[in-house]
Order: C-alpha cells, then structure tokens, then sequence
C-alpha cells in the first residue's frame, strides 16, 4: 500500500512539474504570440468552445449560436461542425482588448469574467448574430506556474528535509545519540 502511495504521489508530482514548465514557456509566448483554439462538437454544434492565449494571459470562452447564426457561420466558416481549429500569428498582427472592453463583468489582477448577448432591440430581428451569447473566464498565465510549482515545491521541501538528518542524530530533533543509542534522551524517539 506505502508503495502504490509512493508511485502515485510521485507521478502526480512529475505531472504538475510538466504543467508549471509548460504554462511558464506559454506565458512567455503570449507575449509574442496570439494563440487560438476553437473547437466545435459534432453532438452540440451550437455550442463552441475556445482558448485564446495573448499578452500575459489565457481566456476560455464559451460561445451558443441560435439557428440563424449556426447556418450562416456553416456557410462562411472555413471549419464546420467536429473541427478543432488552431491558429497563432504575431501579436503584432492581431491582438484583443480583454480588459478594455464595455461587457466585463469583473476583472482584478489579471482575473476576469464577461458575458455578453448579441442582439436585442437595437439590432433587427434579421440581424445574423441575434441570439449569439458569449461567456468568458480570463486567467492570468502567473497564476498557473503558482498552482501547478505546489506540489513539486512541497516535495522537495519534503525531501530534502528528510535527508538533511545525519547518521548518529535523532531524526526528530537533531540530538546526539552517540551516547544513547537506542533512544533519544530529549525528545524520547526510539531509533529506528
């Protein structure tokens, strides 16, 4: 049992040390590099999912399109229903205001969330995004590295306090145990 504990904690480890490298080589391309991923289920191809990465941070944004938006995009889209879509290009070329923009719900330090609705009176009833409604959660790339470096952090300050004891010292509280082999004498340990 310690074993398959000691296994799974490891590779748990060693996943969070890929994803914090990762999510620190993609925060600093987001400051070169506009990356977007557009993904749009056979099952619900109304409903399309995107990841934008840009300036500093990542934005997962969840999009519903009514039927008259669906077909209209079905004609003009050069990706269809069942596709991932995946494009970068410069920063230079194409960049987004997220916090700039009129709909953000909430923003703070890099955090933000906007929902917006296409549409409405000020549109006519033929208007092609009538009905569009977009969701957006804006996560700072910082946040990732913190998160991810935890697991990794505590397991190394975990191993390397265990191997800081020295042989002849009690592993509790550093006393010597040259004269009292069998037991420390200050905090009462056995020795293992």
């Amino acid at each position: 049992m310690r074993w398959g504990r000691r296994y799974i904690v490891g590779g748990l480890t060693i996943l969070s040390l890929i994803l914090c490298v990762a999510s620190g080589v993609l925060w600093v391309r987001s400051y070169y590099r506009l990356d977007y991923l557009d993904i749009r289920p056979r099952r619900t191809p109304h409903v399309v999912w995107s990841i934008t990465s840009q300036a500093g941070g990542v934005a997962v944004r969840w999009k519903f399109l009514p039927r008259t938006a669906l077909a209209y995009e079905r004609v003009h889209d050069s990706h269809g229903a069942d596709s991932v879509y995946l494009r970068s290009v410069p920063l230079e070329t194409e960049r987004w205001d997220w916090f700039g923009a009129d709909d953000l719900q909430w923003g703070w330090a890099g955090f933000g969330y906007r929902a917006k609705d296409e549409g409405g009176q000020a549109y006519s009833a033929s208007y092609i995004y009538q009905g569009v409604k977009y969701r957006v959660v804006i996560v700072p790339w910082w946040s990732l590295p913190l998160v991810t470096g935890v697991t990794p952090a505590a397991l190394l300050v975990s191993v390397l306090r265990r191997n800081g004891k020295r042989p002849g010292f009690c592993r509790s509280c550093g006393y010597d145990l040259r004269a009292t082999p069998d037991r420390c004498p200050e905090c009462g340990l056995a020795k293992l």
